[in-house]
């Protein structure tokens, strides 16, 4: 960074007017403000400016040069902000965890600086995760619950009719409704239906999970000017993208008309009304889905780029799908009645693969029924009754604890969004430090210095493994941001409970040890996970 640094205050002393094109979120905003604190300290007369792009093209480019616009402070001040706290609560924390521990046995924990027992704001949520969900398969106690299924084969199709009764029922109710139906020969088609169902086009939704790795190719792509940003949360088009944009973006695609994608954009622009709106649920001011800028073929990838080129396909064939007609199926639905129970089969049938051409990864599996007319009567059927048991959770792998973030708001604030990318790194965290490790089957399994640390907190009251109390605070950050609050009322009220919290914990230390010794009984390594056990 000091190179950067001098680069800056060079280029700086030969310039009149900077413009900084940093990304175009809290982080970029940051990073640009230390940009411009650079060169204004060797140029206080410098002119600076900001540019607001998503793509890195010349069109782009110029428009960004034609609205050019000064520093947002407010968002600024809000990473100040949440580097101060971040900073403060992990120091804190660490210091504390780090000298009970090492105080109880300093040949177990060293004490050189690498074998600190690190705190972090968003890793401890994150590692309350993985911990709670192993807690949970370790409380579960699996249940049996009584299914009851009819089978018929008509015309050489076999059909499987379940049972209408949505509760899980227990073994005396389901065996009086399967002595019943035993008794009766016959059972009659009380209904046979048929209807056209559009699928929802979910291209979009699904680049929100995109795995960190191919996340991190998908920035390269975006270096190479190839995809728009990809840092993003948004998954539909702002309203202020018009059709001519949308149409200008799929003719992209049509320069290799005998290329799969070729002949599915030109479709695109035959379907009436052109490319459609997409339906995606998460519309962020300014900012757009990912997608790609400009088109590329796989000669324009090193023979060894197999990943890039794969990231850049599904880039291609989502966004084409969300601009595309809904997929349309038949589902039939058959419903007979025996013994006094309904039982119902269901098929489905894909009429029109609309999206599902171009993007089969949503492509739902096909099911067929026999032809029922109402009223029917089905004489030669069998009737089964199982007895499954409910299952407890599985573990969490990298890709299901990087959705549980998501979902419970955990990671660092980037506008009104989560990084991928960044809970992905949070994940490796906790792992580098290790308080997870991942299993043969690659799954995450929590050791018992990190069992020990969770329940400790749990233990004593604080939220520290909550990840209610970091979402908390990406609201208060962004309230910042957005200029409802200022950055000194957020550091006062979180530095309060913090101090408390921090109280608390340094009259406990003693349960810190108590639980580490119970846990610590398993094995002589305070590394060795809970995995046997689960």
């Amino acid at each position: 960074m000091k190179k950067v640094a001098e680069n800056l205050a060079h280029q700086a002393n030969e310039a009149d007017v900077l413009v900084i094109w940093t990304d175009c979120d809290l982080e970029g905003e940051h990073i640009a403000w230390q940009i411009k604190n650079i060169c204004l300290n060797f140029n206080p007369r410098m002119k600076v400016y900001r540019a607001n792009f998503f793509e890195v093209t010349e069109v782009e480019a110029r428009s960004a040069l034609t609205n050019l616009r000064s520093l947002n402070k407010n968002m600024i001040e809000a990473v100040n902000c949440r580097y101060e706290l971040d900073l403060r609560l992990s120091i804190a924390f660490t210091c504390l965890q780090t000298k009970a521990l090492r105080k109880h046995d300093p040949t177990l924990f060293g004490t050189g600086n690498e074998d600190f027992i690190t705190f972090g704001s968003c890793q401890f949520p994150t590692l309350g995760l993985v911990v709670g969900r192993v807690k949970a398969i370790q409380q579960f106690v699996p249940k049996s619950f009584w299914e009851i299924k009819v089978h018929h084969v008509k015309d050489g199709v076999k059909t499987e009719f379940v049972s209408d009764k949505k509760r899980k029922l227990d073994a005396t109710k389901a065996q009086v409704l399967f002595d019943a139906a035993k008794q009766v020969e016959n059972a009659s088609v009380e209904s046979a239906t048929t209807q056209i169902t559009e699928f929802l086009k979910l291209a979009a939704q699904q680049l929100d999970i995109i795995p960190s790795t191919a996340l991190g190719v998908a920035t390269r792509l975006y270096d190479r000017g190839l995809i728009s940003f990809p840092r993003t949360a948004a998954n539909r088009f702002p309203d202020s993208k018009s059709d001519i944009f949308l149409r200008e973006l799929v003719e992209k695609f049509t320069e290799d008309p005998d290329s799969e994608v070729g002949r599915y954009a030109k479709k695109i622009l035959e379907q009436p009304g052109g490319p459609a709106a997409n339906d995606g649920d998460k519309s962020i001011g300014p900012e757009r889905p990912i997608y790609p800028v400009r088109y590329a073929t796989r000669g324009q990838f090193l023979k060894k780029d197999d990943l890039g080129w794969s990231v850049f396909q599904l880039i291609v064939r989502h966004t084409l799908a969300s601009l595309s007609s809904d997929a349309r199926g038949e589902e039939t639905k058959v419903t007979i009645r025996l013994g006094g129970e309904s039982f119902t089969a269901t098929s489905l049938q894909i009429e029109e693969p609309g999206y599902l051409e171009i993007c089969p990864y949503d492509k739902p599996i096909e099911k067929s029924v026999g032809k029922y007319d109402h009223g029917e009567t089905i004489t030669d059927h069998q009737i089964r009754m199982f007895e499954p048991k409910t299952e407890p959770p599985p573990l969490l792998t990298e890709a299901a604890l990087i959705d549980q973030m998501d979902e419970n708001g955990i990671g660092t604030v980037y506008g009104n969004h989560i990084r991928s990318q960044e809970n992905s790194r949070h994940s490796k965290a906790i792992q580098r430090r290790k308080y997870v490790i991942l299993d043969e089957n690659k799954c995450l399994v929590p050791t018992h210095l990190g069992i020990t640390l969770i329940e400790w907190y749990n233990a004593i009251g604080l939220p520290l493994a909550n990840p209610g109390m970091r979402a908390h605070l990406k609201k208060e950050i962004m309230k910042i941001a957005a200029g409802t609050k200022t950055k000194d009322q957020v550091l006062k009220e979180q530095l309060a409970a913090y101090r408390r919290w921090l109280g608390i914990a340094e009259q406990n230390t003693d349960r810190l040890i108590a639980i580490f010794e119970r846990n610590y009984k398993a094995s002589a390594d305070p590394c060795y996970s809970y995995q046997k056990a689960v």
